[in-house]
């Protein structure tokens, strides 16, 4: 038993300590690990719709407008995950580099963003009761932001922020003009704000 400990101590565990030090590894898990109050704020909502208590409580909770009550909340947690992880993974990104964590977390939204399709199908019902399905466009259709979008979003936020730490490291920036302030007059000036408050 002793040599099966030794074997696991000496060889399985620092192997497993490597991967999980792993800078992009250790990225993902921050992101998760942010957006996880976020989970599991919307699953207690989503359990307390869900209790199987009999039909009496489904049709309490329809008469009273409880359920409408209960969906919202599970519609901006659970429904939109993939927003919260790919501004979170772009954020530990930037951060892991050393960079402005929150261009990193702007820069992985708008990559998502980017590859998001702005059109959807929509089922819409007359005044005759007839169903009509098309396609909508200039729309953002909230299916893609849900559990089936985290691939996605993982990429575009990882990547779109590693791009912009390369655009860095490479002095690749874009110049402002004079007409705007510096940074420090900038953050002078929030500073002035937030003691006003």
């Amino acid at each position: 038993m002793s040599k099966i400990k030794n074997y696991f101590e000496e060889k399985i565990v620092p192997s497993i300590d490597k991967f999980t030090n792993a800078r992009y590894v250790k990225i993902i898990m921050d992101g998760f690990m942010g957006v996880s109050a976020l989970a599991i704020g919307g699953s207690i909502f989503m359990l307390i719709r869900s209790l199987p208590l009999g039909d009496w409580y489904t049709n309490f909770l329809t008469s009273t407008g409880l359920v409408d009550i209960l969906n919202f909340p599970v519609m901006i947690t659970s429904d939109l995950i993939s927003l919260y992880l790919v501004i979170a993974l772009g954020y530990f990104t930037a951060k892991s580099f050393g960079k402005n964590p929150f261009s990193g977390a702007m820069i992985g939204l708008g990559a998502l963003l980017l590859l998001t399709p702005f059109e959807t199908t929509a089922i819409l019902t007359d005044a005759t009761g007839a169903e009509v399905s098309g396609i909508v466009s200039s729309v953002l259709p909230v299916s893609s932001f849900g559990a089936t979008g985290l691939f996605l979003a993982m990429i575009a936020g990882i990547s779109g922020a590693r791009i912009y730490v390369w655009c860095l490291d490479k002095n690749i920036k874009i110049k402002m003009p004079e007409s705007v302030p510096p940074k420090d007059i900038k953050r002078n000036l929030l500073i002035g704000i937030e003691k006003l408050f």
